[in-house]
């Protein structure tokens, strides 16, 4: 297999015989910042839980409801982080308890309106009556419950809306941190600007947090109360009234992954696309509530159809496969309009200050030139036109980069290295995909089957990041681990980088593992 020389350095022995201070203690660890790794607040708020659930005595209905409550709670908000997480969105998580909050007083004390509109004046008013015909249920269920609890769950996101429209294009990544909130670090127009709608994601996940308080209220506040009050009537027992309005709670708070906090967020969604494309607002707006206000009417109507089960399994599929496809694009439409943060606000990796004496050096031909503007990597740019297509278009997006990899192994070197001209001073090297990047810093170590475990990267995958021992301005990464790493880089060279060897670190070089790839940009 051909090799590029240029690409390698020697081995750097480490300067240790045993694990440092930090290694033994990974507080005092300067490298680290745990305060922005996403495991930490769920594994806070199960750990708080969890004591909340052991402190409340088991002496009487009353605790076992603050028991439920509880249990909602935790369910609810994990299953907001863990998407929210996923999404990579800049704006803390924190903000998006804000449309919660208003979604919850609205349902809570101004629900009267909607009934007034969609229950009254609509046709909305004949739910639960008894109705056998399909027909009769689904216009009811979708005036009354569909089109009347997404409107309300969509009127924080519509706030958020002509917040925007109000104060003009909102920047991405300016919404203060918890930090600067605390030490009142910011002025009333960072506060419009962190509540105004910024774009399809934002709407996404004000969606998905409206629906989430949704959930919480009208399971806690209506259907568990309800059950266990009608089963002890009719059992004669608290303890059997207990325990069926528990056999409730559950599946009402995992349903929301594809129900009220699914449904929302579509809404939210195409809200946010409003944003972008303020010619065409009423058309989107109406796509994305009418889309969740049939989903939802379908959900709750579909019960006096033959055999059930299948009907509600089917709206559970097409509402999973519509906001997932929301999710992805909305992702995809960020990195496309605003790129990519070469190193995502939530890493857990500190970047050391550049040292302006000594910068590292740009590659021609390696990455893109002086004062160019920084792209998204290619395969985040593939269309998700269609349900369909977009999972099509996943599969092949992996198939063609196993082939690109393949068909590039046999790739002759350059015959000769490209120029070396200088890099603007500031410039840093991170490592990663488009939804996770990760800094590149002398003396950090990187376990890329930890970081990326779930793309199928082995164990043992791991490499230190190095100075060349001749000159401090070029950084090498080796390969710490027990297999062997094929390299891709920029001029279409491709190497094999064994354990023990270095990979000279330039713009533009992927590594491959496996079927995964993961590419160094600068930024």
């Amino acid at each position: 297999m051909a090799q590029n020389p240029n690409e390698f350095m020697p081995p750097i022995p480490r300067d240790q015989s045993g694990p440092s201070e930090s290694e033994i203690i990974p507080f005092k660890s300067t490298k680290i910042n745990i305060w922005k790794s996403k495991v930490l607040v769920p594994l806070l708020l199960v750990g708080i839980a969890v004591v909340a659930m052991f402190m409340m005595p088991a002496t009487s209905g009353a605790s076992f409801f603050a028991y439920f409550d509880v249990i909602a709670i935790l369910g609810v908000v994990s299953i907001f982080l863990g998407i929210y997480f996923y999404s990579n969105e800049s704006k803390p998580f924190f903000w998006y308890l804000v449309p919660a909050l208003i979604a919850y007083l609205l349902l809570r004390y101004f629900f009267f309106i909607y009934v007034i509109v969609f229950r009254q004046i609509l046709p909305g008013g004949d739910l639960a009556a008894g109705n056998t015909s399909f027909i009769a249920n689904f216009i009811s269920y979708f005036f009354g419950a569909g089109m009347c609890e997404e409107m309300l769950k969509a009127t924080p996101i519509l706030f958020a809306y002509f917040l925007a429209r109000s104060i003009g294009p909102t920047p991405i990544g300016t919404a203060p941190t918890f930090g600067r909130l605390v030490s009142m670090n910011f002025t009333a127009n960072d506060i419009k600007t962190a509540l105004a709608l910024r774009g399809p994601l934002d709407g996404l996940l004000m969606g998905f947090a409206a629906g989430a308080a949704f959930i919480l209220l009208e399971t806690l506040v209506q259907y568990v109360p309800n059950t266990v009050h009608k089963v002890t009537q009719a059992s004669n027992s608290e303890a059997m009234g207990l325990l069926f309005g528990f056999r409730l709670l559950i599946p009402r708070v995992l349903q929301g992954v594809s129900g009220h906090m699914a449904w929302a967020a579509i809404t939210g969604y195409f809200i946010g696309l409003a944003v972008r494309y303020p010619r065409q607002w009423i058309k989107l707006m109406l796509i994305g509530y009418l889309s969740a206000a049939l989903l939802h009417g379908l959900w709750d109507s579909v019960g006096v159809l033959p055999f059930p089960p299948f009907w509600y399994a089917a709206v559970t599929v097409a509402t999973i496969l519509l906001f997932v496809s929301c999710l992805l694009k909305a992702k995809q439409l960020t990195l496309a309009w605003y790129g990519a943060p070469a190193v995502a606000n939530d890493s857990i990796l500190v970047n050391a200050p550049v040292e302006p004496a000594a910068p590292a050096p740009y590659v021609g031909g390696a990455g893109p030139a002086p004062g160019a503007a920084a792209t998204a990597p290619a395969t985040t740019g593939q269309a998700l036109d269609g349900l369909m297509s977009t999972f099509r278009g996943v599969v092949g997006n992996i198939g063609n980069m196993v082939s690109a990899a393949a068909n590039t192994v046999s790739a002759p070197p350059p015959a000769a290295p490209a120029p070396v001209v200088p890099r603007p001073a500031g410039d840093r090297y991170s490592i990663g995909t488009s939804t996770a990047r990760f800094a590149l810093e002398a003396g950090r170590s990187i376990d890329f089957a930890s970081l990326f475990s779930a793309q199928g990267v082995p164990p043992g995958t791991t490499g230190e990041i190095s100075h060349h021992p001749q000159n401090p301005e070029i950084l090498g990464l080796q390969n710490t681990g027990t297999t062997a790493w094929t390299a891709l880089t920029a001029d279409g060279a491709t190497a094999t980088v064994p354990p023990g060897k270095n990979l000279r670190i330039t713009a533009g070089t992927k590594l491959v593992f496996g079927s995964f790839v993961v590419d160094i940009q600068t930024y």
